[in-house]
């Protein structure tokens, strides 16, 4: 499962913060940059909506088109993150996943070419992660309640019953039928862990589509960032995952970034912390981690979102080894808050907050 993040949007005088996850986007507000020369003036539109269970925020910056043009553009691009929605929505009736999850254990269901490439992708990643994200942790949905008061703990038996349907391994995907089947009754696929950063990825096709390449597209913890906001660079920071403030300042753009928490979803009971982001492998939440910020250089969210469910559930060594694996960089917070950063990544500790870039640009 990936965090259920709300965005807070804090405007004063000359810089406003946008929480995402364990990012938090930094950026100079108010008027419009002021033209270069031969130049345009600088337009920057930002609109936010409530969709797939969390705020989408879209940021563009440009010389070359007026505002309305740009809303219009942005009109279409919510209108893609509801179709999305749509298309790899697992609980809603007649969906191709939930007629997957229906027919489990009775026949093979055909499905869309997209909705075939979403989930043949996040099959990729159950198997190198080997179960650490698992397409197939749908079986546990509805086990854990994190928005019960006062908070308990589900039943173990219940927990145990369910652990044996959670098997990557045991879903067929036959490309050339463009069918996917689930071999055993009980058995269910969700998208949760992928569906969103794949959505950013549609999004940042269609703003480009239109001529527009200087963006920030952000979905709960997904977010993709390209070009600059005229001669200002788009700031990023990730969050001190257990007080206010920031870990690092991100010096990063053309990529795309995902973070997975522990503090988004969670109750404490008897001094233990319970979060959303559970181990398929014994059904309780992932312990060693309390955050981590995945960057891919391919600038691809979909890639950068399931990475970074697995890697918070791999823990930092085995994590690490898969974000070489998959060369991707990432910074990854243990349980007491030492940080763990991949070769890629360099730091300059010399600002206020260590601020991170990339050692080679993508």
């Amino acid at each position: 499962m990936q965090p259920n993040t709300q965005a807070t949007f804090v405007g004063i005088m000359l810089v406003s913060l946008t929480l995402v996850g364990a990012l938090v986007l930094m950026r100079r507000v108010g008027h419009s940059a002021p033209p270069a020369s031969s130049a345009a003036p600088l337009a920057v539109v930002r609109d936010a909506r409530p969709l797939m269970g969390t705020i989408w925020e879209i940021t563009v910056a440009t010389h070359e088109k007026s505002r309305q043009a740009v809303a219009a553009v942005m009109r279409d691009a919510f209108k893609e993150i509801e179709r999305v929605e749509n298309l790899l929505s697992d609980w809603r009736k007649g969906t191709e996943l939930n007629q997957v999850n229906t027919h489990a254990g009775v026949q093979p269901v055909a499905v869309s070419e997209e909705t075939f490439k979403v989930v043949e992708r996040a099959y990729h990643f159950s198997e190198v992660s080997e179960g650490a994200f698992d397409i197939t942790f749908n079986a546990l949905w509805g086990v854990w309640d994190f928005n019960k008061k006062p908070p308990t703990l589900p039943d173990p038996e219940e927990i145990k019953e369910r652990l044996p349907l959670i098997n990557y391994r045991r879903l067929a995907l036959n490309p050339k039928e463009r069918t996917i089947f689930l071999k055993e009754q009980g058995m269910k696929i969700g998208l949760g862990g992928i569906a969103k950063g794949y959505t950013v990825d549609r999004v940042c096709a269609l703003l480009e589509r239109n001529g527009l390449k200087n963006y920030l597209v952000v979905g709960g913890g997904d977010m993709r960032v390209s070009g600059s906001r005229g001669k200002s660079p788009w700031r990023l920071a990730v969050r001190h995952p257990r007080k206010e403030g920031y870990l690092y300042l991100l010096d990063v753009t053309n990529i795309a970034v995902s973070t997975s928490g522990d503090y988004e979803r969670y109750f404490i009971l008897n001094g233990q912390r319970y979060h959303h982001i559970i181990d398929p492998k014994t059904g309780y939440p992932a312990r060693g981690v309390s955050s981590v910020t995945v960057i891919n250089p391919r600038a691809c969210s979909m890639d950068a979102d399931a990475m970074s469910t697995a890697v918070f559930v791999l823990g930092v060594e085995k994590g690490l080894r898969l974000l070489r694996q998959e060369k991707m960089e990432g910074i990854i917070v243990d349980e007491n808050l030492r940080s763990y950063l991949t070769d890629g990544l360099k730091v300059d500790r010399t600002a206020q907050i260590p601020t991170v870039r990339l050692k080679e640009s993508p």
